[in-house]
């Protein structure tokens, strides 16, 4: 079972943030002045007034002027939005990709603080919606706050893919947020990979975990399987969700003929990888998950148990392969059909010798 420690949502902290952002919310001398003069601009200078007088009301502290942060930082990010359009159709008077790049970056910087906002004001499904679209604009912060809020939700997966593709270089809070990651799934040698990383980077909250690990007793993991299912009959079947790999056994005796192959080698990579290559990866892994979980199929009568599978994942290509395992010799023997239909029919399995679907 996963013990979801350390970071949450609500939590985190980031150690930086970009110039547009602190420009956001640089401190301001006048702040009523400086209002007044930018709701007098509004209609003049757009996103940036708006976002401006965003960052004044949320620097002021005050919860009540929350809502009116929302308002501002929402209106900004529909405006940058359409000033993206316009930039990358040629129409703001600055032909070619940096403008739209630039404006791009304050997009996903926008719907980041507007994800912020939603949070603090407890409207946390909106915050995600605006936490997606600033992924859409590969914003980092954003990545990651997902990535949290995918780790809360237990889905392990979805949150290594955001942590890892959230950036092209090394970054303290990256870093960070994989060594948290991996202690919640208590594989401390790894976390304390990606502490010790992150803490080398200046991030303080690392080496304070990093502290922390040195009183857990270090714990590696030879094969890294973090799930087991029991398909029924004597099959069951173990998934490595870490490096990938689908094992399937037959009374503990490991089933060659049934394994399935998903490699999954971002994750011993760092957080310099190819975003594309990563998803693929993550893809084919579900892929065969599913053709284990979903598409399999056991069953025992008086003289045989088997295990079926429909298999769509790419490593072995379209088909249903099967074992079965004659109960009286203990002798095994593998097939290969084209399809389910054809695999039950030349078995010869009767529907009522069939186990219910695993869990």
């Amino acid at each position: 079972m996963t013990d979801f420690q350390g970071e949450t949502p609500s939590s985190m902290r980031f150690s930086t943030m970009s110039t547009f952002e602190a420009g956001i919310f640089r401190t301001s001398p006048d702040p009523a002045t400086e209002l007044k003069e930018l709701f007098a601009s509004l209609e003049t200078n757009g996103y940036l007034a708006h976002m401006r007088i965003a960052g004044i009301l949320a620097s002021m502290g005050q919860r009540r002027h929350l809502g009116r942060v929302r308002h501002h930082f929402s209106q900004a990010f529909a405006l940058a939005e359409l000033d993206l359009h316009l930039a990358l159709a040629g129409e703001l008077g600055e032909p070619g990709t940096r403008t739209a790049e630039a404006i791009a970056d304050r997009c996903g910087s926008l719907a980041y603080c507007l994800g912020e906002v939603c949070e603090q004001i407890g409207r946390l499904s909106e915050a995600q919606v605006h936490f997606q679209r600033g992924v859409g604009y590969y914003n980092v912060h954003s990545s990651l706050k997902l990535a949290l809020y995918a780790k809360l939700d237990g889905h392990l997966d979805r949150a290594l893919h955001l942590l890892t593709s959230a950036s092209d270089e090394k970054n303290l809070d990256v870093e960070y947020l994989l060594g948290d990651h991996f202690s919640a799934r208590k594989d401390f040698d790894r976390a304390r990979k990606y502490f010790a990383s992150s803490a080398a980077l200046g991030q303080e909250r690392a080496a304070k975990r990093l502290k922390e690990l040195d009183a857990v007793a270090r714990r590696s993991f030879d094969s890294h399987v973090e799930e087991d299912i029991d398909l029924g009959f004597g099959w069951t079947a173990s998934i490595d969700h870490v490096e990938g790999g689908i094992y399937v056994y037959f009374e503990d005796d490991e089933v060659d003929h049934l394994k399935g192959w998903s490699l999954l080698t971002f994750i011993d990579h760092g957080t310099s990888v190819d975003r594309a290559e990563t998803s693929s990866e993550l893809e084919e892994h579900r892929l065969a998950v599913d053709d284990l979980k979903r598409r399999s199929i056991t069953f025992r009568d008086s003289s045989r148990t088997g295990l079926l599978q429909v298999r769509v994942a790419e490593y072995s290509g379209a088909g249903t392969v099967a074992a079965v395992v004659d109960r009286a010799t203990g002798d095994m023997r593998e097939y290969q059909f084209d399809d389910l239909p054809s695999a039950l029919r030349e078995l010869a399995i009767a529907p009522e010798t069939i186990a219910p679907p695993a869990e």
